[in-house]
């Protein structure tokens, strides 16, 4: 007889909570996001994809060049920004993994030049479009790794063309090209 759910060697079925222990709630959460929940030492919401073991912070406040931001592009609270490793999202904490991807992209194109790239995707839109292609293209790709329903792909693909197109990035793209880069 197998071992697995007794306690002390009585056939009695533990409860789901016991078996799985303190981390159940956090395992649970996981299969149903996509991201493991925790928080670091300064109170920091924080996202770790297990498969990878790659930890991104999410720090829910503007990022430090957000005036500089708004003087190029109209911002709201809903938008998200990759700087110097950290993703700034001033209205939420909990991030999908598609929008991880997306901001991963932004994280390696920074390198440790961050101003900089700043600099230039502010003032530059074509600069800014080489930029976004790229990181839409991770966020749809890993979208299309995690659902396999053909009806849903298309459908998250139109919706990041109407926001490539957008313009949050100043319209530097129509919707058809959008969609044709995107799909790649």
């Amino acid at each position: 007889m197998s071992r697995r759910g007794q306690v002390f060697g009585d056939p009695v079925k533990a409860p789901e909570f016991d078996r799985r222990g303190f981390e159940g709630w956090r395992q649970r959460w996981w299969r149903l996001t996509g991201f493991w929940p925790g928080v670091d030492r300064l109170g920091h919401l924080v996202a770790l994809e297990v498969g990878i073991l790659e930890v991104t912070e999410v720090v829910q406040d503007w990022p430090p060049n957000i005036e500089a931001i708004r003087a190029v592009l109209p911002v709201t609270e809903r938008n998200i920004f990759a700087y110097g490793g950290k993703i700034y999202s001033p209205s939420r904490g909990d991030l999908s993994r598609e929008l991880i991807a997306h901001e991963r992209v932004h994280f390696q194109q920074q390198g440790d030049l961050v101003d900089l790239w700043w600099e230039m995707f502010l003032a530059d839109p074509e600069f800014r479009l080489t930029q976004e292609i790229p990181a839409h293209k991770a966020e749809y790709t890993e979208f299309c790794r995690n659902c396999k329903d053909r009806n849903r792909q298309v459908e998250y693909l139109r919706s990041l063309a109407r926001r490539l197109s957008a313009p949050m990035y100043g319209g530097m793209i129509d919707f058809k090209q959008a969609m044709k880069a995107i799909r790649g």
